[in-house]
């Protein structure tokens, strides 16, 4: 009688390739649940709202389940995201969904994935139709090539900086930018053009830039991308996602970010309480400019980064040209010394995500 097989071969996860040990439920690298062999889906053959027909499956994240699609009528492709079943029973996850599909709808980028519908399922699931895109995320390109060409790079900073000019300017705060949150699309051919994810927890900003009064987003986002602002539980506005992008694109450069640990609560203590080290003395050839850019971008005081993405888009097209230390709020001309550590109060919240 042939014995079973006690060391079964490990699968690759279904969003960045890693090989995932047999008892793995998620993936170590980018959070994916594992799908195990075997398991039917029943939405696919179905048709959505009366309108899309679910073709196949994509992948998984955390909040959902990304489907092929296509509309009955129009014969458009899309891409189908439906919540998970127990978060659509959850009235913050709802509001948040919600918020992804009006925000998103109301921002007019192409370097923003465009929304063409929302609704809910016969079975009580919320979804989203969205443009399907060719290409991959930033974090499965980072996972295996460790680190971008410089002109890659730059090229990436230059379209986040733009898809984000339009979303601070109709009053929204993405507030969860990370690698996975940036897609690599291929477009009319050509590789490399940015559509940037997930505006699930963006926030509306009020008049007078503080962030609206709501809890949603607390307890999501990874820490390695998180503002000081953020880590600390303080209110956010936009230049907390010019840090983001900064952390980005330190880990571009460099091949990781610029504060990593064993522990949400160490990284978070160290984007509060330590200065970021300079790209240049990870990769010798970071031009100088860009180097203090990023110093700029990862300088723990809101005021003292660049004050708008508009401002930043053009010191990066610029190449250096733009003058860099009079793109502050405080005017100041780069980065000041350590703050005190402070309050930890978003800490708790953030080490749920």
């Amino acid at each position: 009688m042939p014995q079973p097989n006690m060391n079964p071969a490990p699968v690759p996860c279904a969003s960045c390739r890693r090989e995932l040990s047999p008892a793995a439920l998620f993936c170590p690298s980018c959070g994916t649940p594992r799908v195990r062999d075997g398991v039917v889906d029943e939405l696919i053959g179905t048709v959505l709202g009366e309108r899309f027909l679910v073709v196949d499956r994509l992948g998984d994240g955390k909040s959902g389940t990304i489907y092929r699609g296509e509309h009955v009528t129009l014969r458009r492709k899309v891409a189908l995201k439906v919540l998970h079943h127990e978060l659509s029973r959850d009235d913050l996850a709802i509001e948040r969904f919600r918020r992804e599909a009006t925000s998103v709808a109301e921002i007019d980028n192409e370097h923003i994935v465009e929304i063409h519908d929302f609704g809910r399922t016969s079975d009580g699931r919320l979804y989203l139709a969205m443009e399907l895109l060719e290409g991959e995320t930033l974090d499965t390109v980072l996972a295996r090539d460790g680190k971008l060409a410089i002109d890659r790079a730059l090229d990436v900073m230059i379209q986040v900086a733009e898809a984000l000019v339009d979303a601070h300017a109709v009053g929204f705060v993405h507030r969860d930018l990370r690698p996975r949150n940036v897609y690599l699309a291929v477009r009319r051919g050509k590789a490399n053009f940015v559509k940037l994810l997930d505006f699930g927890l963006a926030k509306l900003v009020e008049q007078g830039g503080g962030a609206a009064s709501t809890s949603l987003g607390m307890t999501f986002g990874d820490p390695r991308y998180m503002s000081p602002e953020q880590a600390k539980g303080d209110p956010t506005d936009r230049r907390a996602d010019l840090y983001s992008l900064g952390c980005i694109a330190f880990e571009m450069l460099t091949g990781e970010p610029p504060f990593v640990g064993g522990r949400v609560f160490d990284v978070l203590t160290r984007h509060v309480s330590e200065l970021a080290p300079r790209a240049i003395s990870r990769r010798p050839d970071v031009p100088a400019w860009l180097d203090t850019v990023l110093a700029r971008l990862l300088a723990k005081a809101p005021d003292d980064r660049f004050v708008t993405a508009t401002k930043l888009a053009e010191v990066l097209r610029g190449g250096g040209a733009v003058p860099i230390e009079d793109t502050s709020a405080s005017g100041r001309r780069g980065p000041t010394g350590t703050p005190a550590v402070g309050s930890m109060a978003g800490a708790g919240a953030a080490a749920t995500a």
